[in-house]
This record gives C-alpha cells, sequence and structure tokens, in this order.
C-alpha cells in the first residue's frame, strides 16, 4: 500500500542520512497529544536513530508560537530540504526552502505538498529523475530512492571559483 511504502521510504531517508554522517532537523516528533507522530520528519528520525546516531536535533513548538514555526525553523537552520507528502507543513518549508535558496529534494511520488510544490518551475527543474516517478513496486525501489538522496546530499555544496584577468592580482592580494 502507499502508506506502508511511505514510511518504509522515509525511514530508509533517515537511515541513509544518518549512515551519511549527516545531522537531521526534525519539526514534529509527537503528534499534539504528545504521542509518535506519523509524519515524514518523524519515520525518517525512527530510520535514522536505528542506525544508533543521536545526531539529531527536535525544533520545538513552544506555546503562542505560530503553527508552521517549527517548519519554517528548521529550514532556516538546514542545509537541504527533503519534502515527501505532507501537507500545510511540508508546503510552507518547501516555500520557505526556495525563498532562502536551500537545496530542495522533493519526491512528488507519494503525492501531497510535495507533489503540489513540483508545480513551481523552480522546484520542478530540481526534481531528480530517478526521484520524479519512483515505481514503488520493483523490490529494488527503496535502494533507488537513497542512493538517488545519497547522490544528491553528497554533491553539497556546490562550489564556484571565478578565475579573473583584469589586472596582475595585486589589489585583490592586498586586500586578502
Amino acid at each position: 500500500s502507499l502508506r506502508k511504502n511511505f514510511a518504509m521510504a522515509c525511514r530508509a531517508i533517515g537511515k541513509t542520512l544518518a549512515e551519511g554522517g549527516h545531522r537531521l532537523l526534525v519539526a514534529h516528533r509527537y503528534d499534539k497529544k504528545g504521542r509518535p507522530a506519523t509524519s515524514a520528519e518523524a519515520l525518517a528520525l525512527e530510520g535514522f536513530q536505528g542506525t544508533g546516531s543521536r545526531n539529531f536535533e527536535e525544533i520545538l513548538q513552544h506555546a503562542g508560537d505560530p503553527e508552521l514555526k517549527p517548519h519554517t525553523e528548521a529550514v532556516e537552520r538546514s542545509d537541504a530540504v527533503i519534502l515527501v507528502g505532507g501537507k500545510e507543513g511540508t508546503y510552507a518549508a518547501g516555500l520557505s526552502a526556495l525563498l532562502r535558496r536551500k537545496m530542495i529534494i522533493a519526491i512528488p511520488a507519494f503525492g501531497g505538498s510535495a507533489r503540489d510544490l513540483c508545480g513551481i518551475d523552480e522546484i520542478n527543474r530540481t526534481v531528480i529523475d530517478d526521484l520524479r516517478n519512483i515505481d514503488t513496486f520493483p523490490s529494488d525501489w527503496v535502494s533507488t530512492l537513497t542512493k538517488a538522496i545519497a547522490r544528491e546530499v553528497a554533491s553539497y555544496p556546490r562550489i564556484l571559483i571565478i578565475h579573473g584577468r583584469g589586472d596582475d592580482g595585486s589589489t585583490l592580494q592586498k586586500k586578502i
């Protein structure tokens, strides 16, 4: 079922990030009643912690905070944002990531806001081909998913070095 595959994908993403030595920021680990959430980030955290890694941080929501504050704060403090399924929080995180020029890895196959956000050209252009229409029926689909994410995250940061030819460099050398 799609829900079972969603949970499997999120846990596998968390495991892949932990194995890659990444830090995970989580906006909602528990639901409003204090029970473990079934959100993408909570499921990813399960996979992440399953490796023994404790390199994660929960972004807390305090009384009186705006509803989407944890999502936007997590985006602000991150280098990359992975969008899987979701509703309002995912949509807000995706827009926030776009505005802040963060790396966005969208997985539209599970629907929700992740797919809706792919309707925005700037996000749609960043969708990795392996993830655009991932088929969750072949036995190796989780491997395809996690390898694509690992490749993309490993490619960050992207660095541009500009080599100028204006003068002998003495002006720049003095400033440095």
